[in-house]
């Protein structure tokens, strides 16, 4: 238990056990059992281990993220990024609910588009922590056809519809990196076929987590001569290898810092520095702050004494 705007709370890790075949699930009126949200003081928060998206067809409802406290009514998207502390509370007078949910793994679901990762324009859930949650259809009408489409396509299951959902999903992704100011002027699928000359080094990255990783090796993975690499990957990638794994070791860094209780030194090692200080250095040139104080300003509340309660599709539940 803790204080959470004044009110003793529990914290819950609710971890979705999503399908590896389609990591993909939706909570669909009428196909799943919600109990009535509670409108009297909070006593709950819950996070969990994927992206989740809202719609609300039709009520009102308070929404609570970190530090931030929205209304979510008729016609509003929510979009909660993983590990992110939240709940959502029916408003005075308001007992009942029309609201559909969606939870996915972004890495996952998209792996046919992306095999070696997502770009990284589409990385806004690591990001928006802290922004607006709440998207009115008023304003955000591109995004909430998108979402509508994808709950009518899980609904009725036509022929191929993984399919269609994954493309929908992409295109819904791509639209949140635009409304979070994050778009790449590279077009994605042009830069996925440029990069054939370095994959290899990118998935040597990846699959080592840039531990211990020298140019020499990147380029050997390629069989171009250090020289080649160099050239090759800076311009496909706007940057040298040296900045690329540094940046791969803080994005890895990041995540661990919002959603661990892990020490700073132990993160730092965890990513793939050799020191304390190296990663302090590398963590203020490139977010202009020390992690301390990142972790500080994006994790409102501390998940400590968190009670875990996998996800079971038959469990009543709150969201």
């Amino acid at each position: 238990m803790f204080q959470y705007h004044g009110y003793l709370v529990e914290l819950e890790y609710r971890e979705y056990k999503l399908p590896e075949s389609f990591p993909c699930i939706a909570l669909l009126q009428g196909e799943f059992s919600f109990s009535p949200g509670s409108s009297g003081p909070l006593t709950y928060l819950h996070f969990h281990n994927c992206v989740e998206i809202g719609i609300c067809h039709a009520g009102g409802k308070d929404l609570y993220v970190e530090d931030s406290h929205e209304r979510f009514c008729t016609g509003d998207i929510s979009v909660i990024p993983p590990y992110t502390i939240h709940i959502s509370q029916n408003r005075e007078g308001q007992e009942g609910e029309d609201c559909e949910y969606l939870y996915f793994s972004p890495e996952e679901l998209l792996k046919p588009f992306y095999p070696n990762g997502i770009p990284e324009h589409l990385l806004w859930y690591n990001r928006n922590q802290g922004c607006s949650c709440v998207f009115p259809m008023e304003r955000f009408r591109v995004l909430y056809q998108l979402i509508i489409s994808v709950f009518d396509e899980l609904r009725r299951k036509r022929p191929y519809y993984h399919n269609t959902v994954r493309g929908l999903i992409l295109a819904m992704m791509v639209e949140l990196s635009r409304i979070n100011g994050l778009e790449n002027t590279v077009h994605s699928f042009e830069r996925l076929r440029d990069m054939t000359p370095i994959l290899p080094a990118l998935e040597l990255i990846g699959s080592n987590n840039a531990t211990f990783i020298t140019t020499a090796q990147l380029a050997g993975a390629c069989h171009l001569s250090v020289a080649q690499f160099g050239r090759i990957f800076k311009q496909i990638m706007t940057q040298s290898p040296a900045d690329y794994i540094r940046m791969v070791k803080l994005q890895k860094a990041c995540e661990l810092l919002y959603s661990t209780e892990m020490s700073i030194l132990d993160i730092a090692l965890e990513s793939g520095f050799q020191s304390l200080s190296a990663f302090n250095r590398a963590f203020l040139k490139s977010y202009q702050k020390s992690p301390s104080k990142w972790r500080q300003e994006k994790c409102s509340v501390r998940k400590k004494n968190v009670r875990y309660s996998p996800y079971l599709p038959s469990v009543r539940s709150n969201l």
